[in-house]
Parts: C-alpha cells; structure tokens; sequence
C-alpha cells in the first residue's frame, strides 16, 4: 500500500476549488450576458405608432401642449379615433400636421393607436368662469328651445362621456372647444356629416364659449 502524499492530496484539493471557481466565474458571466442581451432587444424595440402622437396631444393623450388646438384624446372612443384618423387620411378632415401624420399610419398602426388612447383615463380641468360654466351646463343638458339647438347630451351621452359616433366632449380642453365649434359653424370642418354644423349655426360665439368651458370641468 502506498503512502499517502500529502503534497499529491493538496494539489488535488486546489484543482477541485479551482475547477468549481471556473465553473461559478462563467455561470455569473452567463448571467450577466444574458441581462445585456435582454437590455440591449428592448432598447431596440420600436417606439410603438402612437409615439408621435404624444408629442403634441401629451402623456397618455390627456396634456395637450397648449396654444396648439391639440384635444385630449385620453378616453375617446376607439372606433370614434379610427374615424377620424381615417378622415384626416383621406382628406375629408383637413388639419395639415395630422393629414400628413395619419397619412403614415397603417391599418395597424391605427387600430393601436384607438384602441391605447381609448383606454386612458381623461381628467377635467378647473373651472375659470363659474357663471359662465353655469350658463353652459343649462345647455349642454336642455338646449336652447327658441334658437332650435337640441341638449347635448342628446346625442354625446349623459354626461357627454360620448359614444363610438359623438366625441366624449367631459374633460375635453376649453380652447380646443371653441375651436371646433368654430369651424364647424364657419363650414371649415365638414366630417361631421352635418350634425354638428347645423346645431354651432345656431349658437352665438358667447355660448359656444360657455359650452365649452362647462364641459371642460367634466370628469
């Protein structure tokens, strides 16, 4: 029987620690590697086709930059915002930066984009002239009998919270409002099949203005 070498047995012992650090040193870089990797494929993502839409109309669609007659889209209606995106594709609602933009959209990229600004949460904004808040709800929810224009909330839904064909106006930015109503009343805007321009005929510019400011409180 040989005798033992403690020397041999040493060199043994420090072979196995070394052969497990090996072992450990290239799990850790395995590990590492594959964080890299992961941090690297979401960084190349693509920004999804609603992005651009945020640089104007704000986070989730609710904060629109002001002075550009941009709306919070934040809780329309998806098949409303398919519409209108495919009016400004075709010309039929003319606004020059969103003709070219949804002009670039495809049939996906649309219905992404409805389907995420539909399920944000829209907030309202403060109340600047309560009197005049005060005169716009008395139409928002009856109308004006002897000037012929019909309750709003006749055809926007109770609360105006809107529908897939009438815009949610609760929430919706004052000067965007006036705006709209504006051109629908000049004929400037004409993808409302009508509708809406025969009612803002009949609305001084005073009371498009207190409609809008009324409705702008809405949650």
């Amino acid at each position: 029987m040989n005798p033992i070498n403690p020397i041999a047995i040493e060199e043994q012992k420090e072979g196995a620690v070394t052969h497990r650090r090996k072992f450990v040193f290239l799990g850790a870089l395995g590990v590492v590697a594959s964080v890299l990797l992961s941090a690297s494929a979401a960084a190349e993502e693509p920004a999804p086709p609603y992005a651009a839409c945020l640089t104007c109309h704000g986070d989730a669609g609710n904060n629109p930059i002001p002075g550009l007659m941009a709306p919070k889209l934040a809780g329309l209606n998806a098949a409303y915002i398919t519409k209108q995106l495919h009016d400004y594709q075709s010309g039929r609602r003319v606004f020059d930066a969103m003709n070219t933009l949804a002009k670039t959209l495809s049939a996906s990229d649309v219905k992404a984009a409805a389907d995420y600004f539909s399920a944000q949460t829209r907030t309202a904004d403060e109340v600047a002239d309560k009197s005049l808040a005060n005169q716009g709800e008395a139409i928002v929810k009856h109308g004006i009998a002897d000037q012929a224009v019909p309750a709003c909330v006749n055809c926007h839904n109770d609360g105006v919270t809107g529908t897939f064909r009438y815009p949610r106006l609760a929430g919706q930015k004052a000067d965007y409002m006036l705006n709209q109503l504006t051109h629908l009343k000049s004929g400037e805007r004409r993808n409302d099949f009508g509708q809406m321009s025969r009612v803002a005929m009949r609305l001084t510019e005073g009371q498009m203005k207190a409609v809008a400011e009324y409705v702008s409180s809405l949650n």
